[in-house]
């Protein structure tokens, strides 16, 4: 959840910078500047009018980021954010002037409607819809961004999925053990050892034309299920049991490939299946998740295993939907359940990018010690361009454009420089990716 705390700085700098913009326009205009409490007290309005707006701008921002993910729905997200801020802002300006005028001002109500006029709302209404239409650019920008990011990190974890599909996918064991029933039914029953190899044949087939896929049907997953399964159930025979989604299967559902068998080797790799002790494996739908539920027999000989097939599942569902899988294990029963699919992302490829920390301290460094130089280059400049304006002609101040230019360069300088996270930074793209590197290495 989003805190507030952190919001309540740049909520200070835009109040006190729309301060300095009003007095620059009045210096310009040759207004006279008050004295200094007058001005203190217009800095205190301003900063009124800039937190009640801002904090419920961020309220607002809270609540629909609940709804709409930046990620997955930035269109959406970008103009009920926008729409939605124009209400808020307009409720808040009106409750503003009411509080000030009945509690600061002494006025009644009555007198208060009556002495409102539209003009009194359109300096603070124009600029908060300036600042708003800024920050959803701003946040519409970078959920593209990011979401490119995420779909060129597909590309790389895909290639890992791809060998590790061959590699760990299917248990090696279960390869062995299988060439073992094979033999045996050799000699016990050839027909059904017939019907063996070629269930055999057509697991190992899914398993190599599903690797390139990013997601597969749900009904293709099942019926693989059903070759997989009645595989299993010709080596452990009565001992095994599964049903499977007796509904029909709608065509736009879409699972991670492998991942239901997956789920299911782990039962059988994790449980013990014998005629004493049965396993028994249900695979349902409901609210739009896959749900594989088993009983829970451990076997008391196998070691702790570390979740390299769950996490697998994890890390792929992660790259692609916000929607996580979800494991649980009680006593009695392990249930999963996978989130059923219905878009899937488009993948672009991509060159993989490689940059060390240490090139990324030292530029930063090196960035840091520029804008810190512009900064005292500016101090020195403009206080002897004042100087030299209040000693020639102090009536036309026209120090202040070279000033209000000049400040918005070394402004934006500063947001290069230390990137603050409400704001836009040119180098977000690259720390993005720098710190989805970081979380595969940890994974790897």
């Amino acid at each position: 959840m989003i805190s507030i705390k952190k919001h309540i700085t740049p909520i200070i700098i835009v109040g006190f910078s729309i301060y300095l913009f009003d007095q620059g326009l009045n210096w310009i205009s040759g207004k006279t500047i008050g004295t200094f409490n007058q001005e203190l007290e217009k800095i205190a309005y301003y900063f009124l009018y800039s937190m009640v707006i801002g904090l419920a701008n961020f309220w607002l921002v809270i609540k629909l980021d609940q709804k709409f993910s930046w990620e997955y729905l930035p269109k959406k997200r970008a103009i009920y954010g926008i729409i939605g801020g124009v209400i808020v802002t307009l409720i808040s300006i009106v409750f503003l002037r009411a509080f000030i005028s009945t509690t600061i001002e002494k006025q009644s109500i009555e007198e208060f409607i009556a002495g409102e006029k539209v003009r009194y709302y359109v300096f603070p209404f124009l600029i908060s819809i300036i600042v708003i239409l800024a920050f959803y650019t701003i946040n519409f920008y970078q959920a593209l961004n990011k979401r490119k990011i995420k779909q060129h990190q597909v590309v790389a974890e895909t290639e890992i999925a791809k060998y590790e599909s061959l590699k760990s996918q299917l248990d090696p064991h279960f390869l062995f053990n299988s060439l073992n029933v094979l033999t045996a039914l050799i000699d016990e029953n050839p027909k059904q050892a017939e019907q063996f190899t070629t269930k055999l044949s057509q697991v190992y087939r899914y398993v190599v034309e599903q690797k390139d896929k990013d997601l597969v049907s749900l009904e293709e997953e099942l019926h693989f299920a059903k070759i997989y399964m009645g595989l299993l159930k010709m080596r452990f025979e009565e001992a095994l049991r599964f049903t499977l989604p007796e509904e029909t299967i709608p065509e736009n559902y879409k699972i991670v490939p492998l991942s239901l068998q997956l789920l299911l080797e782990n039962a059988i790799k994790h449980n013990i299946v014998s005629d004493d002790k049965p396993l028994n494996i249900a695979i349902t739908i409901e609210d739009h998740e896959l749900i594989i539920s088993n009983n829970y027999n451990p076997k008391q000989t196998l070691k702790k295993g570390v979740g390299v097939g769950l996490k697998n599942i994890r890390e792929r569902y992660n790259l692609i939907s916000y929607r996580q899988p979800t494991f649980q294990k009680t006593e009695d029963t392990f249930v999963a359940k996978l989130p059923l699919l219905t878009q899937k992302i488009s993948i672009m490829n991509t060159q993989n990018q490689q940059n060390t920390r240490y090139n990324d301290a030292k530029k930063h460094v090196e960035e840091i010690r520029e804008f810190y130089q512009h900064l005292i280059v500016f101090i020195v400049i403009m206080s002897f361009l004042i100087l030299v304006n209040y000693l020639s002609s102090w009536d036309y101040k026209w120090f202040i454009f070279p000033l209000f230019g000049w400040g918005i360069g070394l402004f934006f300088h500063f947001l290069n420089t230390f990137k603050p996270h409400w704001f836009l930074s040119k180098k977000w793209e690259e720390r993005k990716i720098k710190e989805f590197m970081e979380e595969d290495n940890k994974w790897q």
